[in-house]
């Protein structure tokens, strides 16, 4: 061999690599590749972001359509239950439950009850309801009289009189009748602020509570109270103004209607209630506990 050829080999094997640096580029080779597919995945959800980001501010979800006013029909309002929130005048509440045909209204004189029809939109009581003395206030007869019409839009109704619209908001009324199966005997009680805690009602004294319908009974020990109640799932809601008789107490009778009033004043309101047993049972007595922020009172439905 010349030697120009033979320096010719030599310098074509001096410019090939070896084979460590050959193995190496190639895993370099095979990094960039698997870079290459990470990478893409990664810039698309920049690009993503950076689309997101660049949205105007201002540009907001459309808004959730709120429910319309429509035209109401008894079926529409049957077996609902609506408390007044505005429109009332000063002091005074209004509360009605509806049946197919008859509505129940607890307003401040106590609850009464009328036949009603919706024509046109427009809510029209019995002629009977307005001969009523003790149904409620001039405000109220003046309410219905001007026959209001009525809108209904989700949980919201109106009535809408010459003297403006009443707002009422729909109650969650389950039906409970445990608590109106029986006539309810004090047991005892325990008032608030009171370290003596339970007391034991003594025996010749007799103080009980009954409910019937829309009504609520309260013997306090020697006089009687009574008026309208909204009755929910763990509350009676005492709606109107009460009654009551002004007979003289004395001695324990009058210590333990002090107590039954104080729990149950009108101006409460709101009485948290609970049942345990099984009423009207005959081996086994139910009992009912009331409480309010005047203190507890305990009932059983055995005598």
């Amino acid at each position: 061999m010349s030697t120009d050829l033979r320096d010719a080999f030599r310098s074509a094997a001096a410019a090939v690599p070896p084979m460590g640096d050959v193995e190496q580029a190639v895993r370099r080779g095979r990094r960039r590749r698997r870079a290459t597919v990470v990478a893409a995945p990664l810039a698309l959800l920049v690009l993503i972001a950076g689309v997101w980001l660049a949205v105007p501010e201002g540009v907001t979800e459309p808004p959730v359509a709120e429910p319309q006013p429509r035209a109401v029909t008894a079926a529409d309002l049957a077996g609902r239950t609506f408390a007044a929130t505005d429109g009332l005048p000063e002091d005074q509440s209004l509360v009605l439950t509806f049946r197919r045909a008859v509505v129940t209204v607890y307003a401040d004189a106590g609850p009464s009850e009328a036949a009603y029809q919706i024509v046109d939109d427009v809510l029209r009581l019995e002629q009977e309801w307005y001969a009523c003395g003790v149904c409620g206030g001039s405000w109220l007869r003046d309410l219905f009289s001007s026959g209001p019409t009525v809108q209904l839009a989700g949980g919201e109704l109106s009535l809408t009189a010459a003297e403006g619209p009443v707002t009422m908001t729909e109650l969650d009324v389950p039906t409970n009748t445990e608590v109106r199966k029986a006539t309810w005997n004090l047991n005892s009680y325990a008032l608030a602020g009171d370290s003596a805690g339970a007391v034991a009602v003594p025996e010749a004294v007799y103080s009980s509570l009954q409910i019937e319908g829309s009504a609520m009974s309260v013997e306090y020990g020697c006089n009687h109270r009574g008026g309208g109640v909204l009755v929910t799932e763990q509350t009676l809601e005492l709606v109107g103004s009460w009654s009551a008789t002004r007979l003289g107490c004395s001695g324990p009778t009058a210590v333990v209607e002090s107590a039954v009033m104080q729990v149950l004043l009108p101006e409460q309101r709101r009485i948290s209630y609970r049942i345990e047993g099984t009423v009207l049972r005959a081996d086994e007595a139910a009992t009912l506990t009331l409480s309010s922020a005047g203190g507890q009172l305990v009932y059983t439905n055995w005598d």
